[in-house]
């Protein structure tokens, strides 16, 4: 791909937009549906528990996440327009049963009181993030005493080997979630670490190492 096209990809998979973002959704969902139930699974979700999810794409997930307990409320939220869009169109029935919602945000503050949620959760998002400890300060915040939080994400040394990730992307190894953690006054309880065999976003099949840190209040 050319160095354009690849700053492209990098745009949409930030904030996916347009005909091409509906493609690069679908994509993503495919091709990260492994680190979402596993980051969903992590979580080990009870009954009647209220659960945010930051950067949801088009949820194509969101029917196997409420499977995981009785009564569970989700709330998802999204810097795309289109990937609000996207989602309310796919989970129609669990929007209409009051057990989802769908709220566009800025990327900065979430929406929400503190103490609101039992469980957060995240994928692939925290490249994106412009301000690392702020938005850290943030989900604790949202977060219940005792509540747990789902962070999961590819470590630089995989996705330093995509061309793609030179455009709009910063790269984490576990060291640095572990000072931005420490920072927003939260522990590691947990990290789950991955291996999958994917087709990556430019066409090669490739082997990704992926980690889930569990993260409580």
């Amino acid at each position: 791909m050319e160095e354009q096209d690849l700053k492209a990809l990098s745009e949409q998979l930030m904030k996916p937009s347009g005909e091409r973002g509906i493609e690069v959704a679908n994509m993503m969902n495919e091709n990260n549906i492994g680190m979402t139930v596993n980051s969903i699974e992590n979580l080990e979700l009870k009954g009647n528990e209220r659960i945010l999810e930051i950067g949801h794409g088009n949820a194509g997930h969101l029917d196997y996440l409420l499977k995981k307990a009785e009564k569970l409320q989700y709330e998802g939220i999204d810097i795309s327009e289109l990937m609000i869009q996207e989602a309310v169109r796919i989970n129609k029935a669990p929007i209409a049963n009051k057990q989802a919602v769908f709220t566009l945000y800025d990327g900065t503050t979430i929406p929400f009181e503190q103490e609101s949620f039992d469980a957060v959760f995240t994928v692939n998002t925290i490249y994106f993030w412009s301000d690392p400890a702020a938005f850290m300060n943030e989900i604790a915040r949202v977060l219940k005493k005792g509540g747990r939080f789902a962070l999961t994400f590819a470590e630089a040394s995989f996705m330093e080997q995509l061309p793609f990730t030179k455009f709009n992307f910063t790269l984490y190894n576990l060291e640095a979630v572990q000072q931005l953690v420490d920072q927003a006054g939260l522990t590691i309880e947990k990290t789950d670490l991955q291996k999958e065999h994917i087709r990556s976003k430019t066409g090669e099949m490739v082997e990704r190492e992926f980690v889930t840190v569990v993260i409580k209040k």
